[in-house]
């Protein structure tokens, strides 16, 4: 491992230093021959711009370029017209060779110069017909750089010998060459020495580390030997039990990590060794251990397991996977949640999934809608409540009284007055409202709510309530209501494919008989608190309830609930009360009560029914 890493290291250095090697040998190298070349370009033309055959008239013959050479003098132009430096003082341009041919506009050649004579005439000649067709004016034939002008009665080629600088250029790129590659050699070196350096203390630390792990390794197998034994002996005396079981299968497990320890002390790479396991049977075995902690937390554990599923894995890994997300689950879960674990086959895969129903700390939502018609704001669509809600009874004395002080601090949200139904669903025997009135410190209940009169088409929201230690908790989901009353009769699966949906599935799966059983309706009046605060206020009355008819497109009628006259108060915040309303409620003399509707609508209507029929089935019995 760290010999790998020592390489990668010394690659990289390397790497970065060639690179840089590269762009400076490249930026040296571009610079000097961009210089040279222009310097000489700005040399040959200065040649051609001071060049005149009137100083060359007397060394021709007449019959040397056909026309007397003096006739073609007459036309050039005055040497520095263009403007173009002046070179001829210099020294670089009195030690470079230049070689001119003219030629006439008939095409008769001469050549004028021949610099230090290492062309031919013959030579320049050949080359300058190549330059006179040629269409760029300047440019380089081997190792002369050219330039053509018009001199006015005739054309000028002029060439510059540029092999001294080649030579030149190829020297300083062969010795750079040289002294990078030296250099080069000379920086792989102390780049292994770098990092040895660097790699020394990390190597250091792994061999103390992997000593540690061995030596704590050996010192627990001597206490998880110990244990193993006595709670063999203890399983003698006592037979089987499921808190000794947990002990000696988290003991066994124990025993594996430490094994696995000691394993990765000596090696780095361990292949885990894979065999086919039976999945189902240790997912099983490993759930065990968690039961108890999950159910000493105040949650709720489902285990769905599919028989007989088999996998090609190590089984060690296997139960650390599944125990490190049972805790995950357990440790992000809040009292009254419920996780749920499942193991199934899909597309010959074996799918684990364990799933934390109620993280309301990191999902909880809450928006409001502005009412511009009215000025207002009412609760949104809200899909996940968590709050506290605390029930008062009141006469309609004390209900004006605490509208009037809530005039400064509350308003009537945009609903108004409402008429709202409820179908209640329970079991054949009602088991939810039954445990619900024992008073647990969980409990759980599904209705179908509705803020109209419904058709098929109106929008209802299937609610799930739980409540857990005075914490009210509660999904809800939209469906027009011909879907919802389709889905929870188990007729159609829900459209909606949500985290909500697939609760409520499950709590249909759970309880498995669920069906409507009581129809409640109530007139409501809702105020939420003006600076936005999550504070609410509702007012129920003439609340009524029935066991026929059930259905929320019927109308409003039933057995009433509440003495005539009195109002149900409930207060609903997801932290603590404002001070403004408590002092109401002291001056008032107004008390928490406990009143549940569907729970009082069992006591007083549904229990007095199943009490008689049980009495008459006694009788006919004897």
């Amino acid at each position: 491992m760290f010999k790998r890493t020592r390489r990668k290291i010394v690659a990289s250095i390397m790497a970065i230093l060639i690179f840089v090697f590269a762009a400076i040998l490249a930026l040296i190298y571009g610079s000097s021959y961009y210089e040279t070349m222009n310097r000489n370009r700005e040399m040959l033309e200065s040649h051609a711009e001071f060049f005149s055959l009137t100083d060359l008239s007397g060394n021709y013959k007449e019959n040397d370029l056909g026309p007397d050479i003096g006739n073609l003098a007459k036309g050039e132009p005055k040497p520095g017209m263009s403007g173009k430096k002046d070179f001829r003082d210099r020294d670089e341009y009195r030690l470079s060779s230049f070689y001119s041919v003219v030629i006439s506009q008939d095409g008769s050649m001469l050549v004028a110069e021949n610099g230090n004579e290492i062309y031919s005439n013959e030579e320049l000649l050949e080359l300058a017909g190549e330059v006179n067709v040629k269409t760029n004016n300047i440019g380089t034939i081997g190792s002369l750089m050219y330039y053509k002008a018009d001199k006015g009665g005739y054309t000028l080629v002029a060439f510059l010998d540029n092999s001294l600088n080649q030579k030149s250029m190829s020297a300083l790129l062969k010795y750079t060459l040289y002294g990078g590659i030296l250099a080069i050699v000379v920086f792989f070196f102390l780049s292994v020495y770098l990092a040895r350096m660097i790699i020394r203390p990390l190597e250091e630390n792994h061999i103390k580390q992997k000593q540690f792990i061995s030596d704590a390794g050996h010192e627990l197998k001597t206490p998880i030997s110990v244990v193993s034994a006595n709670a063999e002996l203890l399983a003698r005396e006592i037979g089987e039990n499921q808190w000794l079981a947990n002990i000696q299968y988290e003991n066994e497990r124990m025993g594996a990590l430490v094994t696995q320890l000691l394993d990765l002390a000596r090696m780095e790479n361990v292949t885990p060794q894979m065999e086919i396991v039976d999945f189902s049977h240790l997912v099983s075995g490993e759930t065990l251990p968690f039961e108890s902690v999950i159910y000493e937390n105040g949650m709720v554990f489902h285990c769905e397991i599919q028989n007989k599923i088999l996998v090609h894995g190590n089984a060690m890994q296997l139960k650390q996977i599944t125990a490190i997300l049972l805790d995950n689950a357990v440790k992000h879960s809040t009292a009254g949640g419920e996780i749920l674990l499942t193991l199934k086959k899909e597309h010959g895969r074996a799918v684990l999934s364990v799933i934390n129903f109620f993280n309301f700390s990191s999902i909880y939502l809450l928006y409001y809608e502005c009412i511009k018609s009215t000025g207002g704001f009412f609760m949104g669509f809200q899909t996940v409540f968590k709050r506290y809600e605390i029930k008062y009874m009141l006469t309609q004395e004390q209900k004006q009284k605490v509208l009037k002080a809530m005039e400064h601090y509350m308003a009537l949200d945009g609903y108004g007055r409402t008429t709202i139904r409820n179908l209640y669903f329970d079991t054949d025997n009602y088991r939810l409202i039954r445990r619900s009135i024992d008073k647990p410190a969980y409990k759980e209940k599904l209705r179908v709510r509705s803020y109209t009169q419904a058709d098929a088409d109106s929008t209802v929201f299937v609610e799930l309530k739980k409540k857990y230690q005075s914490v009210v908790y509660k999904r809800r989901i939209a469906l027009p209501e011909f879907e919802a009353m389709r889905w929870l009769a188990g007729e159609h699966p829900c459209p909606k494919d949500t985290q909500i949906s697939r609760e409520v599935d499950y709590f249909l799966s759970y309880y498995q008989t669920l069906r409507p059983v009581v129809f409640l309706s109530y007139e409501r009046e809702a105020y939420y608190e003006k600076n936005g605060e999550d504070f609410r206020i509702t007012f129920d009355d003439t609340i009524l309830c029935r066991q026929e008819d059930l259905s929320l497109k019927s109308e409003v009628y039933g057995t009433p609930l509440l003495p005539e006259g009195m109002v149900l108060m409930e207060i609903k915040c997801s932290g603590g009360m404002p001070l403004w309303m408590t002092r109401v409620l002291s001056e008032q003399h107004i008390y928490h009560t406990s009143f549940s509707k569907y729970g009082t609508a069992y006591q007083t209507m549904i229990f007095p029914k199943t009490k008689s029929v049980n009495t008459h089935k006694d009788k006919e019995a004897a």
